[in-house]
């Protein structure tokens, strides 16, 4: 079949550093056949397991911000992002050993 798309998969990827009260890192949401969004996360650790700042990224050529927060366990991640509850998207990550 010409153009099948099976092998295409999403892809959302956080990738996260901490120092101290201080995060940085990125965050990208790679769908298959669709616009990407990719950008970086600033932001600082404002309770036991819960991270708060802003998310700036590009998705159709365009330079965007948007709240962010994180809340980390031991092997997972729930992350939303949104100005609004209109506009408001969570995703829940399991974490990656990339050794």
């Amino acid at each position: 079949m010409i153009g099948k798309s099976s092998h295409l998969k999403d892809s959302i990827q956080l990738h996260l550093n901490i120092k101290g009260k201080n995060v940085s890192g990125t965050y990208h949401w790679i769908f298959a056949e669709k616009d990407q969004r990719k950008g970086s996360i600033k932001a600082e650790i404002t309770s036991t397991n819960t991270i708060q700042g802003i998310y700036l990224f590009q998705q159709e050529g365009k330079f965007e911000s948007e709240p962010i927060q994180i809340s980390v366990k031991e092997n997972s991640a729930k992350v939303s992002s949104g100005k609004d509850k209109t506009t408001q998207v969570n995703f829940k990550l399991k974490k990656w050993d990339c050794n």
